[in-house]
This record gives structure tokens, C-alpha cells and sequence, in this order.
């Protein structure tokens, strides 16, 4: 995904530094005039620096209020300033996610956790999400991607892996 190059930097606590080269804002699909709170691609780039923020160790306070500034330069790359944040270095809550692309693979995910698990699926456009509150190893840790997950995500059940086991009779 295009997250894995984008040039990132925390200038201070409260500033951040995102760099976009021409090709990099094609691929995303934003540029200077469409940049906006109303424009979906806009919000869905936002909240992928904030993920890369949080892969990065450093998480915001979801109550605080995000301003970006964007400045367009002559090559047609941007320079995207967020402040009006404040960031942490420690984790602030522990989620995690596991993306599969079929039911049989929820299916398997859910058999292969040995432990009883307090986690919630999810059918996503592209396939299913499973969500948990809790440290699950081998699952990707990110708790914006949860939180995007269960703002977007259709709800098909609350307790997937209780499910699970008792058709499978544990």
C-alpha cells in the first residue's frame, strides 16, 4: 500500500511533517485543491499518516482536533503539516486486527487462537476483519485501523470465536 513509502516526520509533540511527491499524490488520489474534510480521499489519507503515526510508537489523543496544512510546490508535490495534536510515545489503548479474505479464513483464524478471545467480525468491501481489544499474537496492532474498521465495517457478530468453538464443540 502506498502508506509504505510516504515520507513522514514529527517535527515536535505537536507538529508533523508528511512529503508527497507528483506520482505519490496520483496514486493516493489527492492534490492541493481537493484537499479537504469533505473529500473521502482526504480523510482516508489522514487517517492512514495517523496509522502510520501509531506503527510508528507515536499515538494521538482521539479527542483532539487535526489541522493540516498544505502547501503546493511548483513540481506539484506536497508538503502537508498536522498539528492541533498531541503526540505520545507510549500506546495509549491495545487493539488488534486481522484481515482475511474468505470466511474460511476467519474460520481458521478463529480455531487457530488457543485462548478465549474477546474479538468482534466485521465484512469489509474486499472481505472481513476480525477486531479485539486485546494483544493477539501474529494480529497487526493498530487501534485507528480498528476504530476506521468499526466506523465503516458492517457488524456480523459481537462473539465470532465462542461461535466458533461451539460448533466445533469445545
Amino acid at each position: 500500500m502506498w502508506g509504505d513509502f510516504l515520507e513522514i516526520n514529527l517535527l515536535n509533540e505537536k507538529c508533523a511533517k508528511v512529503s508527497l511527491n507528483p506520482d505519490e499524490c496520483d496514486e493516493i488520489g489527492i492534490n492541493y485543491e481537493s484537499f479537504s474534510p469533505e473529500n473521502i480521499s482526504s480523510r482516508i489519507f489522514l487517517a492512514s499518516i495517523l496509522s502510520r503515526l501509531e506503527l510508528m510508537g507515536i499515538t494521538t489523543d482521539g479527542n483532539d482536533k487535526i489541522v493540516a496544512e498544505i502547501f503546493e510546490q511548483e513540481d506539484g508535490s506536497l508538503i502537508i503539516y498536522l498539528s492541533g495534536i498531541e503526540f505520545n510515545a507510549a500506546q495509549t489503548q491495545q487493539c488488534s486486527v486481522l484481515f482475511c479474505k474468505t470466511p474460511n479464513d476467519v474460520i481458521s483464524s478463529l480455531l487457530q487462537i488457543s485462548t478465549i478471545c474477546n474479538c468482534s467480525l466485521y465484512k469489509l468491501s474486499n472481505g472481513y476483519a476480525l477486531v479485539s481489544n486485546e494483544k493477539i499474537e501474529g494480529w497487526n496492532s493498530s487501534s485507528i485501523a480498528a476504530a476506521k474498521i468499526k466506523e465503516y465495517g458492517k457488524l456480523l457478530s459481537d462473539t465470532p470465536k465462542a461461535l466458533i468453538d461451539k460448533l466445533n464443540g469445545f
